[in-house]
């Protein structure tokens, strides 16, 4: 499975390199699949590939989705720049033997754009008084699977649309690999390729982009019992040079948590973000707030439910490798009783054999004793009758023998 992993893995790597020396710089098309969504993510910069172990896994690296343990479901808003409207809902199952699994969609809504008209004797342009939109979605099927305590892969398979004005794009397909290794208890070392398929084009005349292929390599460290997590991601676009994301998270009660990132890269409009999170029952709100320079800010927000669980007879498992302990527990134990089974089968019927032969006989041997005593006392000797030899003291006593009389 390890050599699957890893060919697979450099597979899609020398894919990234064909497809990054193909596509120039801002010639990608689908470019909303850049977007960061979960605002935990966009709070720690982006750094969530090494991290992830949630419904956003499926964003950043679905090598996590192996390790979620809830029912998840989740919606985020997000009011980008000008009128742009950007959005997801997203929902994982686990599930007990056969992995987790994740449907989602993502959307993105430029609002109205003045239609204008360039000059064609000249610089410039003029305004046409009419408005188009523009929209893009792309709807995400996931699995994702935990080998291990410290294996776990994950899939994504992407359906991309788009629409620009009164033209529809042709339908994409991408696909998504991850993984997450632990060599340590608390080390996480993430590696994620994305968007490796087909191209994108709205006219049949026009030239056909390449989806923004993705390599992110990341790690986390969780310190203080897991209540100060520092993350490090490295991002190369197929379009675009290295970018370098960083994030660091306090949790406190394991209620409420505080989160910073900062981003070094090409995009020098997002170089740091803040935001916070609060979980209660199962509710999880997020916000980040992250600025843009000239072009203002931003504040997204998001609300995800935690439920249910990997069930089993007795309760709730809240974790896969204690689930698999135990069933080595039980199927260790069935199958020394197995073996032992007519052992244990012998010495039973021995034991009711000697139990019953004692109900027989301590009977009999009660009837017994109690025969013995009545014919003890059926056949005791009459009491001696009193004589004078027997008072001496009382010599002129006269004994009436009638009163003795048996």
């Amino acid at each position: 499975m390890k050599r699957l992993l890893l060919i697979i893995t450099l597979s899609l790597f020398f894919i990234f390199l064909n497809s990054s020396q193909a596509s120039e710089v801002g010639k990608s098309g689908a470019n909303f699949l850049k977007l960061e969504v979960g605002n935990r993510a966009v709070s720690l910069g982006g750094a969530y590939t090494g991290l992830g172990d949630d419904v956003f896994s499926i964003f950043f690296n679905p090598g996590g989705l192996g390790r979620a343990k809830n029912h998840e479901f989740t919606f985020m808003y997000n009011q980008y720049l000008e009128d742009i409207h950007h959005g997801l809902a997203a929902y994982l199952y686990p599930t007990r033997y056969y992995g987790v699994y994740g449907l989602s969609l993502i959307y993105l809504d430029s609002g109205k754009i003045n239609k204008l008209i360039i000059n064609p004797n000249g610089a410039g342009y003029k305004e046409t008084g009419q408005t188009f939109s523009t929209s893009q979605y792309c709807v995400v099927s996931s699995f994702g699977y935990q080998f291990n305590k410290k294996l776990s892969t994950g899939f994504n398979l992407k359906f991309i649309k788009g629409k620009l004005a009164d033209c529809s794009s042709n339908l994409a397909t991408a696909l998504d690999f991850g993984i997450i290794y632990t060599p340590f208890k608390r080390l996480n070392l993430g590696l994620s390729l994305q968007n490796a398929g087909t191209k994108i084009k709205y006219l049949e005349k026009s030239e056909s982009d390449p989806l923004p292929f993705t390599l992110r390599i990341g790690t986390a460290l969780k310190l203080v019992d897991d209540n100060l997590i520092v993350a490090l991601d490295v991002v190369k676009f197929n379009d675009n040079k290295i970018n370098i994301h960083a994030g660091l998270e306090g949790n406190i009660l394991g209620l409420f948590s505080l989160r910073t990132g900062y981003q070094v890269g090409s995009d020098d409009l997002w170089s740091y973000a803040v935001g916070f999170g609060v979980k209660a029952k199962g509710i999880c709100f997020d916000y980040a707030f992250k600025p843009a320079e000239d072009f203002g800010n931003t504040h997204r927000i998001s609300l995800g439910f935690k439920f249910g669980g990997i069930t089993k007879e007795d309760g709730v498992i809240d974790d896969y490798d204690e689930m698999r302990e135990k069933e080595e527990e039980i199927i260790k134990k069935e199958r020394e009783q197995e073996l032992k089974g007519k052992s244990k089968k012998k010495i039973k019927e021995k034991d009711l054999d000697l139990y019953e032969k004692d109900q027989r006989e301590i009977p009999r041997k009660m009837k017994k004793e109690f025969q013995e005593k009545d014919l003890e006392e059926d056949y005791r000797p009459a009491p001696k009758k009193p004589s004078k030899e027997d008072y001496p003291q009382e010599e002129d006593y006269e004994f009436e023998e009638e009163i003795y009389d048996f």
